[in-house]
């Protein structure tokens, strides 16, 4: 399972601080989301960010923006195959 120490790591990767509270980093950040595209979200049963996932699909819909939220599980792989999982799905 994705640690908070793990979460925090990751962000200090994605963006510098001074990036981080613009919607381009955060999209929930943003002020207004109409005119994006139809959205599919995906997060897992035990995923520390299923929340984000659910008010951004939230935000979506009272902008009038088709969202999906996908929740899989319940179930957790083995860290090492999560973590395998997580990259291969951002670089494929």
């Amino acid at each position: 399972m994705l640690t908070r120490e793990e979460l925090t790591a990751n962000i200090e990767q994605y963006c510098a601080p001074e990036h981080r509270g613009h919607a381009y980093a955060s999209p929930l950040l943003a002020d207004d989301l109409t005119g994006l595209p139809p959205a599919l979200i995906m997060t897992a049963a035990y995923d520390v960010l299923r929340g984000d996932g659910d008010a951004y699909a939230q935000a979506l819909a009272e902008a009038g923006v088709e969202a999906q939220v996908t929740s899989f599980g319940p179930f957790r792989l083995p860290d090492q195959e999560a973590k395998k999982l997580r990259y291969a799905v951002w670089f494929s």
